[in-house]
């Protein structure tokens, strides 16, 4: 189509603006020459149809439709401006008219919302307001005629808009437009208003700002005002209806008030935190929901039950359930669960209610008042019973009293009921079971206790156990179950032989029989050993005061001194959870036991244990005083400062041991290598050295079987030894490797392995653990610069100590199958075989490992600094190096008869070699540099140690999944000249022309748009050649599905056919689809393609940049949108603990499994992964691809994002002490570099 055939369709046939766009679109692509008397003649013409135009317009504007009259304007703002500069063509009579129309039309929405304001308000005051008028200015659309619009506008601006204020306008437009406002507002008391004025203060900024609610509340204040006033002038005119100029009155003398000036700033302000608003005052009244109607129901009618919470350390908590409530919408029950928290702060509040003069400030009769008053005490009184019932069966537990931990060994959830399901409830104000209850678990732990107390004094070994320790032996010998079992460990742990404990055949029913029974069987492996004679003055308690290093030389010596052998049973090491059940049971031991032990951090007690620590040995001394007894104490804190050692100075039973009188270094460092047996620690320079695999390769010559367990940051001890007795066996010989990353709690890792390097045997919590006693314990240590393992003093008197410095390329893995691939094409390059064949591996010999590891160090050595080379480097170099020859092998633009000439064949290797090889480079040695500058104290900068994506060029291939070369670059100019070269040659063998080579291949990613983009990302798999494809989630399914299984009611989209050229169009549909989601730029297409060459290698992505930079997004799209593989994100944070993030990667790894079957990756991306504290954690996961030491699938692929690390300045740091922070200059967003985590990414070996 021609210029001036488009002008003609234009205007003759009335085109849409989409018509216009595809007309435009099939005019011939060439430009087309005229001459100036062309043109001119031109002009005339569109002029002479334009004027025939207009003259239509202007002779049918009374039958016209709206439509057809505004069509001819480009921008409707400017119509009246347009028809001004058109007089000279327009019929004067038709001109008023057509003014009208336009004016209309301009301002046709705020038009409709006064009108809409209007009617709502002629509702909501019972006015007597023209409605006809109102409705006949609301039907006004592009269909009316234009007479009919003229004249409605006339009669509105007459009766509406002259008369009223803009301000006025504008607020009756806010009825219409903000009507859910308004809604909302008469919902609202004052007090509600109130609330949410106290309540703002607590949210976040972030949610709504104090100010608006300010605003919001002013709005509210105005609207009630006005009404108030309406509502008086009605009342006034009696039996006559309201007026629009009433209302007009009413609202006009309450914004005459100096608050409401800004009234239309507050309207905007409140309409767009409206949602906001809306938010917390819900929140407000799910809490709240006023607290005494809440506290009235609880009393009223609620059911109550108690229940467990935690896992090893176990405590409980109450469910109180109030009656099903019905929703105005949905006839649902919905039951709300009141927890200890909840209703402790319903018990504040009903004090201050009680106390306060709230009660009387509702103006009710006193009697009311006074009735009111005694439902706050009785619900004071019911919560305190609550409290009390939690105390005491926490209490009975930690006790031992079998009614809770039978009831907790066979509950599944903690939602359960507590002590044989028992409920009870509270109707009208009585609680009379609960009551009853709480007595009877009082009775029930005072008889308990006594009973407990009792059968100490003759059954030793009972002391040793709190909470359901002693049902989980009574379990173990009953059941005789595996080694596994906690039973079977608390047992060695005392030092008894479970076998040696003979299997009843009854059980016994009550507590105390069971109590006795169990005591009777533990007797026979009990130890009372009877000291000899000695004066009745002795001193029966020894003191040690040392460092925290010293801990285990004052354990040792107190044991020599006393002549007794060292047994992990005989110390107790104080925790801040360790509690008064645990101590009182180690005071009955020493006392009764006639034995000695040890109590080592006394410190950490609290106060309140302190106390019953001195009353009970006191009593117990007064009541025996004959009875001899030896207690050690070890303590890091001056004694002078300890309530219980002066209690015990006080009683002169304390002996104190000065420096001098313990083991000298010598004794001490033989009594350590007697007692530490089968152990062997591994060091290295740098990480990454090749421990584990060395360590590995010991346990697998030595036939045993290997064990790893991580620790790291803020590790749970009762985990450890759960983990630890999982693995325990009798008939296999066991290798534990302990990979010891940055400990948060050095002094607990220290106890932990005193114990278990010592006595193979160890308990801090409620778990215990024994492990065979020639079980080989291998450790490895953190190379970390952050490290702080050498306060572990045990590891300097371990004899067996291997250090590592360089990796041992004799150990290289050559049974591994892409390092021998690699390997053979390094092979094939070296002896020029590349040059004249294609690659084929499976005519290749199996290489051993000297010519192996010489062919891999010729190319992977080069330019690199020997001192820091790394498995974790080789690793990268394998897995980037492995992708790149498989595909080029398999890519049909590299086969050997495209392109014989040898020489040029040679370059395209060496270029393709190089590229990659700076990719790999890049990966690792800026944390290498960093890693360096610590060994030798040089300074370097944090950021200078990443990838940096502003001052990186990158030139690197990759394939797709039809193993089609796709290249990495952000300029041109970084292009290879070899590169353009070859494939100039192979289009011109192919029978193309040579010279688009370049532009196909290696085309300009600045004038690239999104649909180009998106077509060359789409080659990465096969989504969108032959699936078919949700047009919702973009979830590929099978062709010949029709809808999408998670989408409902979706209609799957698919290419017409396999035809190249229907898959193009069916791509570019989707590329249209996904640009309103997500728009593909020059930046995030290279990125992208560098993740995936990442993912696709086997190397963990890590992402920096500042928040908000669009890393989770781009991610999002790669994975979901390209690659059709699931995503998890983990958003991470501060406070985010061992066992939540345990739990979760346990979750995806059975999400992983479930994607294997559907043939997808899991990826799971740690979004802000640097603000936790378990960074060793991650470290395992993300680079060693194991999670606690099991395997993760391998078909999970991990990605992380952090933000950048600053350096505070002194002025950063004066606003933090004023909690205020500075903002700083973006930053760009950088790809990490994939080793910077990975300093023990498994290597090859």
């Amino acid at each position: 189509m021609s210029h001036s055939h488009l002008i003609r369709y234009i205007l003759y046939f009335e085109a849409s603006p989409d018509q216009i766009q595809v007309e435009i679109g099939n005019m011939t692509a060439e430009p087309v020459k005229f001459k100036c008397v062309e043109i001119l003649e031109m002009t005339v013409q569109i002029l002479n149809l334009f004027h025939k135009k207009l003259q239509d317009i202007c002779a049918s504007r009374q039958k016209n439709s709206i439509e057809n009259i505004i069509r001819i304007f480009p921008d409707i703002q400017q119509a009246e401006n347009d028809l001004n500069q058109l007089q000279s063509l327009l019929d004067p009579l038709a001109l008023p008219q057509l003014l009208s129309i336009v004016s209309f039309w301009k301002n046709s929405s705020r038009i409709h919302h006064i009108c809409k304001g209007l009617s709502f308000l002629n509702k909501a005051v019972s006015a007597n307001i023209d409605s006809t008028l109102l409705d006949s200015v609301c039907a006004i659309n592009e269909k009316t005629s234009g007479d009919e619009c003229a004249l409605t506008y006339e009669k509105y601006r007459d009766k509406i808009e002259k008369p009223l204020s803009d301000d006025m306008l504008t607020l009756f437009s806010y009825y219409s437009s903000g009507s859910d406002l308004f809604e909302f507002l008469g919902s609202l008391s004052n007090d509600d208003v109130y609330n949410l004025q106290e309540a703002v203060n607590d949210w976040e900024e972030t949610l709504v700002s104090t100010k608006i609610v300010f605003e919001f509340a002013t709005v509210k204040n105005f609207v009630d005002r006005a009404y108030d006033t309406i509502k008086v002038k009605h009342q006034e005119l009696k039996n006559t209806p309201l007026q629009l100029n009433d209302i007009v009155t009413g609202f006009a003398t309450i914004w005459k008030n100096e608050q409401f000036k800004d009234l239309r700033t507050y309207l905007e302000s409140s309409s767009l935190a409206l949602s906001s608003i809306k938010r917390i005052h819900l929140e407000l009244v799910d809490k709240e929901q006023s607290k005494r109607r809440r506290i009235a129901d609880i009393l009223q009618k609620s059911i109550v039950y108690f229940v467990r919470i935690g896992h090893n350390e176990t405590t409980f908590d109450v469910n109180i359930e109030l009656p099903s409530q019905q929703t105005a919408a949905i006839n649902e029950k919905k039951q709300q669960k009141i927890k200890w928290t909840d209703l402790s702060e319903l018990r504040d509040r009903a004090r201050l209610l009680e106390y306060s003069s709230n009660v009387n400030k509702r103006n009710l009769p006193e009697t009311d008042s006074e009735r009111e008053k005694e439902r706050l005490r009785n619900f004071i009184q019911f919560a305190s019973i609550v409290e009390s019932t939690i105390e005491i069966l926490t209490s009975l537990y930690i006790a031992g009293h079998p009614s809770v931990s039978d009831f907790l060994a066979n509950q599944e959830s903690i939602s359960e009921f507590l002590v044989d399901q028992k409920t009870f409830s509270s109707n009208d104000g009585l609680y009379v079971e609960l009551r009853d209850y709480n007595r009877l678990l009082t009775n029930l732990f005072s008889n308990w206790e006594k009973k407990l107390c009792t059968m100490y004094e003759t059954h030793i070994n009972l002391t040793y156990f709190s909470g359901n320790q002693l049902w989980q032996i009574e379990d173990y010998i009953y059941r005789r179950s595996s080694f596994s079992h906690p039973g079977y460990h608390l047992l060695k742990f005392i030092g008894i032989d479970p076998n040696s404990i003979e299997q009843p055949n009854v059980k016994q029913q009550s507590p105390e029989d069971r109590l006795k029974y169990l005591g009777d069987l533990l007797l026979q492996g009990q130890e009372i050993s009877a000291p000899k004679q000695e004066s009745l003055k002795m001193k029966k308690c020894f003191l040690v005061e040392t460092t925290n290093e010293g801990i285990l030389r004052g354990i040792l010596s107190l044991f020599s001194l006393t002549k007794t052998e060292p047994s992990v049973y005989r110390i107790l090491y104080c925790t801040q959870r360790t509690n008064w059940v645990i101590v009182r049971g180690f005071i009955y031991r020493c006392f009764h036991s006639k034995s000695f032990h040890q109590l080592v951090r006394p410190e950490l007690l609290s106060q309140a244990v302190q106390d019953k620590f001195i009353s009970l040995l006191r009593m117990l001394v007064e009541q025996k005083p004959l009875n001899l007894f030896r207690m050690g104490i070890i303590t890091t804190n001056p004694p002078a400062e300890q309530q219980m050692i002066n209690g015990l100075q006080s009683m002169q039973i304390l002996n104190i041991y000065r420096d001098s009188e313990l083991l000298d270094n010598d004794d001490f460092a033989k009594t350590l290598e007697r007692m530490v047996r089968g152990c062997q620690l591994f060091t290295s320079r740098i990480a990454s050295l090749g421990k584990s695999s060395t360590i590995r390769h010991i346990v697998k010559e030595s036939n045993m079987t290997y064990v790893k367990f991580p620790i790291s940051g803020d590790f749970d001890v009762d985990i450890l030894a759960e983990r630890l007795s999982s693995k325990c066996s009798q008939t296999q010989k066991l290798a534990i490797h302990l990979d010891i990353g940055s400990i948060h709690n050095i002094q607990q890792l220290n106890e932990v392995l005193y114990c278990l390097l010592l006595f193979r045997c160890f308990r801090f919590g409620q778990v215990a653990v024994s492990i065979p006693a020639d079980t080989s314990i291998y450790m490895e240590l953190d190379a970390s610069p952050q490290s702080t393992l050498n306060e572990i003093s045990l590891f300097q008197y371990i004899p067996s100590l291997a250090h590592v410095d360089y990796i041992d390329w004799n150990k290289i893995n050559v049974k591994n199958s892409k390092i021998q691939a690699v390997a053979k094409y390094l092979q094939a390059i070296a002896t020029g075989v590349i040059i004249k064949q294609d690659v084929d591996l499976s005519s290749f010999k199996e290489l051993d490992t000297i010519v192996l590891s010489r062919l891999i160090q010729n190319h992977f050595l080069q330019n690199k600094n020997l001192d820091f080379i790394t498995w974790t480097q080789l690793s990268i170099f394998i897995g980037v190096f492995y992708r790149l020859f498989t595909s080029f092998s398999q890519c049909s633009f590299f086969f050997i008869k495209w392109v014989p000439r040898p020489e040029l064949r040679m370059d395209l290797v060496q270029t393709l070699l190089r590229s990659s090889n700076q990719f790999t480079s890049l990966s690792v040695e800026g944390v290498r540099k960093q890693q360096r500058a610590v060994a030798t104290n040089t300074p370097e900068e944090f950021s200078d140690a990443i990838v940096r994506w502003d001052t990186v060029q990158p030139f690197i291939l990759i394939f797709t999944d039809t193993y089609e070369p796709l290249f990495i670059y952000k300029r041109t100019a970084d292009i290879p000249s070899a590169l353009i070269e070859y494939f100039q040659t192979y289009y011109q063998a192919t029978g193309q022309k040579k010279e688009l080579a370049k532009d196909i291949m290696f085309p300009n990613y600045d004038k690239l748009s999104h649909v180009e983009f998106f077509i060359k990302l789409a080659s990465l798999s096969r989504k969108y050649f032959n699936r078919s494809i949700c047009p919702k989630c973009f979830r590929q399914h099978e062709y010949k599905d029709r809808q999408c299984a998670r989408c409902v009611n979706v209609d799957l989209i698919r290419p017409t056919s396999f035809n190249h050229s229907d898959v193009m169009i069916f791509q570019i549909v989707i590329a249209e689809m996904l640009k309103t989601e997500y728009v593909l730029t020059p930046d995030n297409f290279v990125k992208m393609l560098l993740i995936y060459m990442r993912v696709q290698s086997g190397i963990p992505v890590l992402i920096m940049g500042e928040t908000g930079c669009g890393k989770t997004a781009l991610i999002q799209f790669l994975c979901q949108k390209i690659l059709d593989d699931d995503l998890e994100v983990f958003r991470m944070h501060a406070g985010v603990e061992v066992e939540k993030l345990v739990t979760i990667v346990q979750s995806y790894i059975q999400q992983a499994q479930k994607c294997r079957t559907r043939n997808k990756r899991l990826w799971v991306f740690f979004d802000e992964f640097n603000t936790t504290s378990n960074i060793s954690l991650l470290k395992e996961i993300i680079c060693e691809r194991t999670l606690l030491g099991e395997p993760l699938p391998s078909n999970m692929v991990f990605l992380g994002a952090c933000n950048p690390r600053r350096n505070k300045t002194n002025k950063i740091l004066i606003n933090e002490d004023a909690q205020i922070g500075s903002e700083m200059p973006a930053w760009p967003a950088r790809l990490q570099a994939p080793g910077s985590l990975a300093g023990q990414a498994t290597g090859p070996g």
